[in-house]
């Protein structure tokens, strides 16, 4: 029996370090300080390798950042993905 089954934390497929191109979407109201608080709170974790931008988005309701992330392991990146999502504004995290 493979060691992963019944484990639905572990994603197969994904070698650490891992490397992307993480995506927020956020509520346009708060555009002004998400950005300094998603690289901050990316920064705190070691895992920011380039400052947050801005992307297109279609209309006035939602934002869009966009940042390139490195993360040594599993735990850094729930974690990191956890405090994302408890900053005011967010919506998503891809």
């Amino acid at each position: 029996m493979d060691e992963t089954q019944g484990d639905p934390a572990r994603v197969e497929g994904v070698e650490y370090p891992v490397e992307f191109e993480m995506r927020v979407i956020y509520l346009a109201e708060y555009g002004d300080e998400l950005a300094a608080a998603l690289e901050r709170t990316l920064t705190e974790r070691g895992a920011a390798l380039e400052r947050p931008r801005e992307l297109p988005a279609k209309g006035a309701k939602y934002g869009r950042l966009a940042c390139r992330v490195r993360f040594e392991d599993q735990d850094s990146l729930y974690a990191a993905y956890a405090a994302i999502g408890e900053l005011p504004g967010v919506k998503a995290a891809l």
